[in-house]
């Protein structure tokens, strides 16, 4: 073994005793996350005999440690309040919502339909909802995972830009957020 190897054996070993463990302990058995989040089954049920269907909330956490950190130190945001209106508005669309994705837009909305239309109150989301939420848009929400949102001062982007969620500052001091969209748009053009 050259001194290399041997360095790098070392380093190995202090880390896994600094973990409390041990190169030649066997690792703890324990059950994978998935039978411990209830994990959906071939039948699609909640694999827990109920008939329920999963909670995407309930489903093991992708890694999105990097998409949170962005969120509080970019955003100076909640990473859970933005994960609870992702989770929110993506349900709110898969399901065609109106109503309920209309309560996520912060108003006026510009450019939301052909990217001239202003839309200036839920009610008028609501009247124009399948002109803003194209297939596309719609699709863009529901392919977009937690943990591959960008984050900037802007807010987080869903796809190609199709969708931003930006915190909105309810105070002074901006303790309080609201976390809305602010931008649907359609962004065909800069896929080619």
């Amino acid at each position: 073994m050259n001194a290399g190897n041997s360095i790098a054996l070392i380093g190995i070993l202090l880390l896994l005793s600094a973990c409390g463990g041990s190169h030649d302990a066997a690792p703890e058995a324990s059950a994978p996350a998935a039978e411990t989040q209830g994990a959906a089954s071939s039948d699609g049920t909640d694999g827990a005999g109920n008939g329920g269907a999963v909670d995407a909330s309930a489903a093991p956490a992708e890694d999105d440690t990097l998409v949170a950190a962005d969120i509080e130190s970019i955003l100076g945001g909640n990473a859970d309040d933005y994960r609870s209106a992702f989770l929110a508005l993506q349900k709110a669309v898969a399901a065609s919502d109106k109503d309920a994705v209309a309560q996520m837009v912060l108003y006026p909305l510009d450019g939301a339909i052909d990217g001239k239309q202003t839309i200036r109150d839920a009610g008028q989301f609501v009247r124009e909802y399948d002109r803003i939420v194209t297939p596309a848009i719609a699709d863009a929400v529901a392919r977009q995972k937690f943990a591959d949102l960008m984050a900037n001062k802007n807010g987080l982007m869903f796809g190609n830009g199709q969708v931003w969620l930006t915190g909105i500052c309810e105070d002074d001091a901006c303790e309080k957020q609201s976390i809305l969209v602010t931008t649907l748009q359609d962004t065909s053009d800069l896929d080619n």
